[in-house]
């Protein structure tokens, strides 16, 4: 579980990290190697995990902390099956 204490900070980490997130997939939606379903669904996980982000954010910002831990674990769902997705593409090329 991510441990996010609600700090001045924590709005800048957590787009951060979701940039990241996409940035370092974004080698696959720019690929001709995989299908345009396949892209697809990478450009869905993008956009889940900036619904979720932008959720959390606002959470945040109205201080809900019941909410916060909820909203935590659906984004932590959307990353562990975008990671799943990404692996099944991954084993494509092996």
């Amino acid at each position: 579980m991510l441990n996010v204490s609600v700090t001045s900070s924590t709005k800048e980490q957590l787009e951060q990290l979701c940039n990241k997130t996409i940035d370092n997939s974004q080698d696959f939606t720019d690929s001709v190697y995989i299908s345009i379903e396949e892209r697809e669904k990478v450009l869905d996980y993008h956009r889940k995990l900036q619904e979720q982000l932008a959720e959390i954010i606002q959470i945040i910002t109205n201080n809900h902390d019941i909410g916060l831990s909820l909203a935590i674990q659906s984004i932590q769902q959307v990353a562990r099956d975008f990671r799943k997705q990404v692996n099944l593409i991954l084993s494509f090329f092996h």
